[in-house]
This record gives C-alpha cells, sequence and structure tokens, in this order.
C-alpha cells in the first residue's frame, strides 16, 4: 500500500507500536468488534492539510490478547453511523463536513431547552468545525460555539438518528445547519452538533415547517424564515384588529437575517 501511494496528500499506512498508545477508552462494541479511543503519541504521516474522511492509518496489536486493530482517524463505535457520515462526505463534494465528534470536545455546556423529544444545550467545540476556505483547503474554527440537541432513548435506534440528520442535509453551504454526530456517554443518547439552535418552540409541527422552509432556501438574499423569542419585540403598539388576528407594530431588538438590510420595525399578526 505503502509503494502505491501516488498523491502527495495520502495518508502513510503503517505498523504502529501498541505502547504508542495511551489513554485507551471502550468508545463502543459492535459484534465482534470493540472501538477505543486513544491518544497516538507520534501521530499519524501526514501533510499540512488536514484530512477530513474516515481514513486508515495503520495496523497495530494488543500484546496481551494478540488481536490485531485496524487505526483510523474517528470511529462512533456504531458501523450504520460511520458508514453514513462518510457517505454524506463523498456524496457532497466536501459541501457538508459531517463527522463524528468526540463528546469531551465540548466543554461550558448548559441546557437551554427541552421539549420531551431533545434536550438543546448549547456547548464550545474545543476543535471546532471544518470549514472550507479556498477550494480543497481546509481548517477547523477552535474554540466554536455550537448547539447539541440531545436526541432523547435514542441509543438503540439507530435509524431514527440517521433520519434525524437527513433532516438538515442541505446542498446550500450558506445555510448548513449540522456539523456532526455525537454521543453522551452517560446516557448513551446520540446528539446533533448544530450551528445553530433548532426546536427551540416545543412545538414539533412548528418547529419541522421552519426548518422545512429553512433548507429549501436557494438564493443568497433570501430572507431567513426563523423562530422569534417574543422577549426579541420592543415599543409594540396596536394598529389593527380583525376577527381571528390582531395587528402590531413593533421594534425588533436582533432584527431578521436579510442580506443587505438592517430592517427592524415590524408588524406582528397574534392568531386569536
Amino acid at each position: 500500500m505503502q509503494l502505491e501511494i501516488e498523491n502527495y496528500d495520502d495518508i502513510i499506512l503503517e505498523w504502529i507500536p501498541y505502547n504508542q498508545f495511551n489513554e485507551i477508552k471502550e468508545t463502543g462494541k459492535n459484534g465482534s468488534i470493540t472501538v477505543y479511543s486513544a491518544t497516538w503519541k507520534n501521530g499519524p504521516l501526514v501533510n499540512k492539510y488536514l484530512r477530513i474522511f474516515l481514513e486508515l492509518y495503520g495496523i497495530s496489536q494488543d500484546p496481551n490478547t494478540n488481536d490485531y486493530i485496524l487505526i483510523f482517524n474517528w470511529l462512533s463505535g456504531n458501523e450504520k453511523i460511520d458508514d453514513f457520515i462518510q457517505e454524506v462526505q463523498l456524496k457532497t463534494n466536501n459541501i457538508i463536513m459531517l463527522e463524528w465528534v468526540p463528546y469531551n470536545q465540548f466543554y461550558k455546556i448548559k441546557e437551554i431547552s427541552n421539549n420531551g423529544f431533545a434536550t438543546i444545550y448549547s456547548a464550545i467545540w474545543r476543535k471546532g468545525p471544518i470549514v472550507n476556505f479556498y477550494k480543497y483547503s481546509y481548517r477547523r474554527n477552535s474554540n466554536e460555539n455550537v448547539f447539541l440537541k440531545q436526541l432523547h432513548n435514542s441509543h438503540n435506534l439507530t435509524r431514527f438518528v440517521i433520519n434525524e440528520v437527513k433532516k438538515y442535509l442541505t446542498s446550500n453551504s450558506s445555510f448548513l445547519v449540522i456539523y456532526g454526530i455525537s454521543q453522551n456517554p452517560d446516557t448513551k443518547d446520540y446528539i446533533l452538533v448544530q450551528n445553530k439552535p433548532i426546536n427551540l418552540t416545543g412545538n414539533e409541527k412548528i418547529d419541522n415547517t421552519i426548518q422545512e422552509i429553512q433548507l429549501k432556501i436557494l438564493k443568497y438574499d433570501d430572507l431567513i424564515f426563523e423562530w422569534v423569542p417574543y422577549s426579541q419585540f420592543d415599543e409594540i403598539k396596536q394598529i389593527g384588529k380583525g376577527g381571528f388576528a390582531t395587528i402590531y407594530s413593533a421594534i425588533w431588538k436582533d432584527g431578521p437575517l436579510y442580506r443587505g438590510k438592517n430592517m427592524k420595525e415590524i408588524h406582528i399578526k397574534k392568531l386569536h
């Protein structure tokens, strides 16, 4: 395999002595395969460009059991989820940098919403998400603020988790919502790592409608349809009333997400 390397940025497959690994922790088990996370003292032979896709770095062997070990750059411990992540990466031409994110990468985790179906947390991601900053060159935005959507009782619902991730996939990188998948080590619930809080209304049908509209946005200057907390409105004044609704004028503190405009004075239609 080493002799077949053609590109200057290919991974160098190698034999890795087991004593090169420390902080070895079991993260998952699937039949005859057990997955561990570990720190590799010397690390893989790679060039300056960031490697993204699920790749094999080398082979090792446990001196106690004589079991052979395959060294990957990441694994969730769930074969279906690993295959899904790799499939998304390879099919989206690097637009979506979906990846598996170890839970210990997050700190300052704070709960901000719980609707029974999922709990939303804010957190800081140490390494941060992968971004494409020039053609096929990549870097990470370290210490990025992210939102963690923890799906309740999802530890045995792999297909459900994959379908939830698919809801956020879009070919428009400007409105990319999801960075990756993680897992709470205590509850084993799967987590969607997102760049914005989704599903904060407590009403699943409304959340899904907002999400569907956002993912259909095609133009860079389209208005971003979103959920707006009522506390965002000031100077609320009634200006009209009908049979089923009352119209108010108001000032929206942050204003809508709209390219090229800074419109904050809006009208509110309150449905009776």
